[in-house]
C-alpha cells in the first residue's frame, strides 16, 4: 500500500482521474480508521494480486510475483557478499559459520532472463506484459515495434458469460483494470530484495530465523499494511512478541512492522511519511534521477535492471549478518541487523513508488491520447 500511495501522489491530476475511471472508483474520501494506509484508489487494489493468487482462477499467477535466480547453474553459486576486500576479526566465528568472502564486485551471481525467466514467466516478464495490456487492452497496437504481448502469461481467466466475447467492451475494460492491478503490485514485489534471489532457498523462505517484533495477537492484523485489515494503533495489551520467522517474511513485513512499532510510535502513517521524505531527499540529491533513468517497462530491459538491484541487495544485506556471516537457519537476527537493514527496505520502497508512478504515467498518457 505504501508503494501505491507514493506512486499515486506523484501522478498528474489527469492521470489520477484515469486511474479512477479504470478501477471504477475515484478519490477515497472516507476516513478509514481501520486501515489508514488504504487512502488512494491504487492502495485499494495494491494487494489484489496477492489475494487472487490463491484462488483457482489465478493460481497460475503465483510465479509472476518473483524471480528465482537458479544459483545451482552459476559457478560458485550465490553466496552472500561483503563491501570490503579483506576479512576482519568481526567475521571470525565458529567453524560452522559461513563467511561472506565474495566482494560485491566479485560476485558471479546475476539475473539472466533466459535462465531465470523462461518464456518471460516471472515478475520481470509480467511487468512488461501487463504494461502492454494496460496500454492496448491486450489487442496489440501502438507498441508492437518494441515488443509483443507474451501470450504465455495467461491474463484474465474470468469465466465468460454466454454472450460475452474476449474482445467485448466489458472484457476490454476488465483486462485494462486487471493489468493496472497487477502492475501496482508486481512493481513493488520486484523491489523487495528477496523477490529476486536464490532459488535454492526459495528466496529465503526455507531459512528459519528468530527476529523479535511486537505484533498484534489478532491473526487478522498480521502483515496488515499489505492488505485491508490494518489498525492505525492498538493498545499495548493487544501486542505480543513474535520471534519465529523465515528470512523472506522478515524482509516482506518484519522489518517494516518493527520500524512502525519501535521508531514510529506504532503509526503506519508516520512510517509512510518517512518514505515520502526519502523521496524528497532523493529528488534534491539526484538519486531520484538515477531511479528514473530506467523506468520504461514496455520491454524487459528495465525490469531486468530492477531485478539485478534487488539481487545485489539480497546478497549484500538480506543473506548477510551484520558481522559478515551467511544467515543460516536458526540464526538470531539482532538489533544491529534491523538497524543496518532498515535503510535498504525504505530505499527500495521509495524507489518502487517513484518507478511505479513513472510506469503508470507513461501508460496513462497513451490511454488518454
Amino acid at each position: 500500500m505504501i508503494i501505491a500511495n507514493v506512486a499515486y501522489e506523484r501522478l498528474r491530476v489527469e492521470s489520477r482521474a484515469l486511474v479512477g475511471e479504470i478501477l471504477g472508483f475515484g478519490e477515497v474520501t472516507d476516513n478509514n480508521e481501520s486501515d489508514p494506509l488504504n487512502s488512494t484508489p491504487l492502495s485499494h487494489v495494491a494487494n489484489w494480486a496477492d489475494a487472487v493468487r490463491y484462488t483457482r482462477a489465478y493460481h497460475w499467477s503465483g510465479a509472476l510475483h518473483y524471480v528465482d535466480i537458479k544459483d545451482s547453474y552459476i559457478s560458485g553459486g550465490c553466496p552472500c557478499t561483503r563491501p570490503i576486500t579483506t576479512l576482519t576479526s568481526a567475521h571470525q566465528g565458529s567453524s560452522n559459520s559461513k563467511y561472506c568472502t565474495i566482494g560485491v564486485a566479485e560476485s558471479l551471481c546475476n539475473f539472466s532472463i533466459e535462465r531465470d525467466c523462461p518464456s518471460s514467466f516471472c515478475a520481470v516478464g509480467a511487468i512488461s506484459n501487463f504494461t502492454h495490456r494496460l496500454m492496448t487492452n491486450a489487442k496489440g497496437g501502438r507498441f508492437d515495434d518494441v515488443g509483443v504481448i507474451n501470450t504465455s502469461i495467461r491474463g484474465t481467466s474470468r469465466r465468460q458469460t454466454r454472450n460475452t466475447s474476449p474482445t467485448s467492451e466489458s472484457e476490454q475494460k476488465w483486462r485494462r483494470k486487471e493489468a493496472l492491478m497487477f502492475l501496482t503490485h508486481l512493481v513493488g514485489d520486484l523491489h523487495q530484495p528477496l523477490h529476486s534471489s536464490r532459488k535454492s532457498d526459495v528466496g529465503g523462505n526455507s531459512i528459519k530465523v528468530y527476529f523479535n517484533v511486537s505484533t498484534s495477537n489478532d491473526d487478522s492484523t498480521v502483515q496488515w499494511y499489505y492488505g485491508s485489515m490494518s489498525p492505525p494503533s492498538l493498545p499495548s495489551d493487544r501486542f505480543e512478541k513474535r520471534s519465529h520467522w523465515n528470512l523472506h517474511s522478515v524482509w516482506d513485513s518484519g522489518i517494516i512492522e518493527k520500524a512502525i512499532e519501535e521508531t514510529h510510535h506504532r503509526s503506519p502513517l508516520g512510517f509512510q511519511q518517512s518514505i515520502h521524505d526519502m523521496v524528497g531527499l532523493a529528488e534534491s540529491s539526484g538519486l531520484l534521477d538515477e531511479w528514473l533513468r530506467c523506468s520504461d517497462t514496455r520491454t524487459t530491459f528495465c525490469p531486468s535492471i530492477w531485478a539485478e538491484e534487488s539481487l545485489a541487495d539480497a546478497l549484500r544485506w538480506s543473506y548477510s549478518t551484520e558481522s559478515g556471516n551467511e544467515v543460516l537457519s536458526g540464526a538470531w537476527l539482532s538489533e544491529d541487523y534491523f538497524e543496518t537493514r532498515l535503510h535498504v527496505v525504505m530505499r527500495r520502497l521509495a524507489a518502487a513508488g517513484v518507478r511505479l508512478a513513472a510506469v503508470l504515467e507513461a501508460s496513462l498518457q497513451v490511454i488518454g491520447a
